[in-house]
């Protein structure tokens, strides 16, 4: 897709190749044994370097520089992996323009930001099934764009390699409120159960999950670009927020240079649960080159939830109606599944959608599963509609 950056080693910041990363902490043991090494060599040759004239003081010289010059790079290696201030070779030589963005603070200081943080990991592990793994990262991700950095979580499935396979993986993008509650089957954990366990009965392709919150700001509950306000009667000043460039630019940007993800907009999902519905499925309509396919719960999508959508002119409310968005503008290439308990009956709010659609968009709608895995016909369902089908992935 244009505009998309290729995907990266995420710990090198370089391209597959097998080169050693600027970050790799087998570059600090490589370097440390060549200063060792060089040390030694010097102390063990010193007197055949030896001796009067110009050559032997040269000799001298570059030895000398030469054991300096290895010191000196381990040292900055060292440094540079505990302060994080340059991620990669192309990195620190100028030639990367994603690993990294430069935001001014309120004081006017330029910073370095990473555009992800791990702030820890564990495996996943589901219950009476052995071969369902995985591994979930809690994250920080930093837009480059938006400037909004936000908390969240990243699935990524068994055999899941650093490098390879790049560019390949397919990305569900969640987004709800409850990623950090162990109880709903929207939670971080829950959803990465799910996922390993489809994934290790073959029936749902390895694919990346990123999970992240649909309320970034207080007055925007809906993924939207809010502009700045100013200060009035009993309300104090916001600054903009741009949740929409975050979700639809930064976050896919984030998840190819920084992970093995694919940057082809038939690989991308949403999910959203009652939280994140609304965001879900307005990113997918207003942002189908970035998105191919949405799943939201029953409901009617007419307004964005929170104050946002409460404070809008008449205007503006139109455009944030997604059923008006489905009645006047082309119809999108994205698929999108409603799912909810109502469907057992009927198409519930649905059916304005399911009569509106008409190709290259499909409109269908499926009920939620029982037990502890409500969530696999959806997750299945997506897996389907993105077409994953990579054999380096699968296979």
């Amino acid at each position: 897709m244009p505009g998309r950056s290729q995907a990266r080693n995420p710990d090198t910041g370089d391209c597959g190749g097998g080169q050693v990363g600027l970050t790799s902490p087998v570059l600090s043991y490589l370097l440390a044994v060549l200063s060792a090494g060089l040390l030694l060599a010097l102390m063990i040759g010193w007197r055949r370097l030896a001796g009067p004239g110009v050559r032997a003081i040269a000799l001298r010289t570059a030895a000398l520089v030469t054991v300096q010059a290895a010191v000196l790079a381990l040292i900055f290696v060292v440094v540079n992996r505990s302060g994080e201030f340059y991620s990669s070779w192309s990195d620190l030589f100028g030639s990367d323009t994603t690993s990294a963005s430069v935001m001014t603070s309120p004081s006017a200081t330029a910073a370095r930001i990473r555009p992800v943080v791990v702030t820890g990991h564990a495996v996943v592990r589901v219950p009476g099934d052995r071969a369902a793994t995985g591994t979930l990262e809690s994250v920080r991700l930093t837009g480059e764009l938006s400037g909004l950095t936000v908390p969240g979580d990243v699935f990524l499935p068994a055999g899941y390699r650093d490098g390879g396979p790049v560019g390949q993986y397919p990305v569900t993008l969640v987004i709800s409120s409850d990623i950090a509650s162990t109880s709903s089957a929207y939670g971080a954990i829950r959803l990465a159960q799910t996922a390993a366990r489809l994934i290790a009965a073959r029936q749902l392709d390895p694919m990346i999950m990123v999970m992240l919150p649909a309320g970034l700001a207080p007055s925007d509950e809906g993924c939207l670009n809010e502009p700045p306000h100013e200060a009035s009667a009993g309300v104090t000043a916001s600054p903009a927020i741009l949740a929409s460039t975050f979700f639809s630019e930064d976050v896919p940007a984030i998840m190819e240079s920084s992970y093995a993800a694919s940057n082809r907009p038939a690989d991308w999902a949403l999910l959203g649960d009652t939280s994140g519905g609304y965001c879900a499925l307005q990113l997918a309509l207003n942002n189908s080159w970035v998105f191919s396919a949405a799943a939201v719960p029953d409901g009617d999508y007419t307004a964005p939830p929170g104050a946002a959508g409460s404070a809008l002119s008449p205007q503006l409310k139109q455009q944030d109606n997604l059923l008006w968005l489905m009645r006047t503008q082309p119809m999108q290439p994205v698929s999108v599944l409603f799912t909810g308990p109502s469907f057992r009956s009927g198409a519930g709010k649905a059916q304005p959608y399911l009569t509106l659609a008409r190709r290259p968009m499909h409109v269908t709608t499926a009920a939620l599963g029982g037990g502890n895995w409500p969530l696999s016909n959806v997750l299945s369902w997506i897996g389907g509609a993105i077409g994953v089908h990579s054999q380096a992935i699968a296979g």
